[in-house]
């Protein structure tokens, strides 16, 4: 398939440790903004969640390892300040293409707590699911950043088993326009 070429995943990319570690961290900064989650982000893509720009996260080895990670899949070296998604339980972000005026052409994300499905979709018409495994690095550019939505149930089945997302914090990088 066509699309599976331009996303990876890196199954347990981090130690459960760093995982606890890096959610601490996230809910210290979250915490600071908002304890509470917001109903609905502002285009209705997004409910029951936290968001904020990290622009002075301490974690730089990480954040190193991820952008190394997207350049070796991409070409793209250069990346805004990571953004944190902080979704509830029973959250889901529905079908969207991310903006394509404010973001570049990669998309990298560093999933902790959960696992969840991912649907990817064109025109309305499911193309592929993937398992996001707690601890994986997901890395997606080109047609299937730019022509396919992508969108997080509650739940969905993927391999004839069905997989109930709990809480989900993403670590995002985004590469600069």
């Amino acid at each position: 398939m066509k699309y599976l070429k331009n996303l990876k995943i890196i199954r347990n990319f981090i130690s459960d440790g760093e995982a606890d570690s890096l959610v601490k961290l996230c809910d210290r900064k979250l915490n600071r903004i908002s304890r509470n989650y917001q109903q609905n982000h502002f285009d209705s893509v997004i409910n029951s969640y936290r968001e904020c720009t990290f622009s002075d996260f301490p974690n730089t080895e990480l954040l190193d390892r991820m952008k190394r990670e997207a350049f070796l899949f991409s070409g793209r070296k250069e990346y805004q300040h990571p953004h944190i998604l902080d979704l509830h339980k029973d959250g889901v972000i529905s079908a969207h293409v991310d903006n394509i005026n404010a973001f570049g052409k990669v998309i990298c994300g560093l999933c902790l707590l959960s696992d969840c499905v991912m649907i990817f979709k064109k025109n309305n018409q499911e193309v592929f699911r993937v398992l996001l495994e707690k601890n994986c690095l997901y890395i997606q550019k080109d047609d299937t950043r730019f022509d396919l939505s992508h969108e997080i149930p509650r739940e969905a089945e993927i391999d004839g088993k069905l997989i109930r997302k709990d809480r989900r914090i993403s670590i995002m990088l985004r590469d600069i326009i």
